[in-house]
């Protein structure tokens, strides 16, 4: 399938998720992140602000031991920070809450990463920006996809779409 129909299934399929699903698919998933032995040794993890129904990777951030990190964009590219609070969030370009922290420059031991689809392969296909393509390229980390079930789908992958190292739904894990 063609990755623009592939992104408008997946976004309208996804919007219509009810939010006793997400609440129950979301814990699952985070509780399948936790038991990853990458995450249980991690002591960076960058993860993402959930929006139109992606995955809530929140839980996770009750984990006291580990720097978590969130997303912004500067000058058309994606950069993470420290996060400490959801009251120190600022809206940025697209509405999403970024960190106001100074930029993190060093090493992250993990992202989770979300999608609009993975393919059966850990390719990821996002919203066609590019943004987080262009991270991951940058750096060497343990690279984690997180959809529901339902978002791992075949389509038309490039080079540029990155490659995890493993995608997380809430029914498998696909090493």
């Amino acid at each position: 399938m063609d990755k623009r129909t592939v992104r408008k299934g997946m976004l309208e399929k996804r919007l219509s998720l009810s939010r006793e699903f997400i609440e129950n698919a979301s814990k699952k998933i985070c509780k399948k992140i936790e038991e990853l032995k990458e995450y249980r040794n991690a002591k960076v993890v960058a993860v993402y602000f959930p929006i139109k129904n992606e995955v809530d990777v929140f839980p996770i951030l009750k984990d006291k031991t580990k720097t978590f990190l969130l997303p912004r964009l500067e000058k058309e590219k994606l950069v993470f920070a420290p996060f400490s609070s959801f009251e120190e969030l600022k809206k940025g370009r697209f509405g999403i809450p970024e960190p106001v922290a100074p930029k993190w420059d060093g090493p992250i031991d993990v992202i989770l990463v979300p999608a609009l689809a993975f393919s059966p392969t850990k390719r990821r296909l996002g919203y066609g920006k590019g943004y987080y393509d262009e991270f991951l390229k940058k750096i060497d980390t343990f690279k984690i996809g997180v959809a529901f079930d339902f978002q791992i789908s075949h389509f038309a992958h490039e080079e540029h779409d990155a490659a995890m190292d493993v995608v997380i739904t809430e029914k498998r894990i696909i090493f």
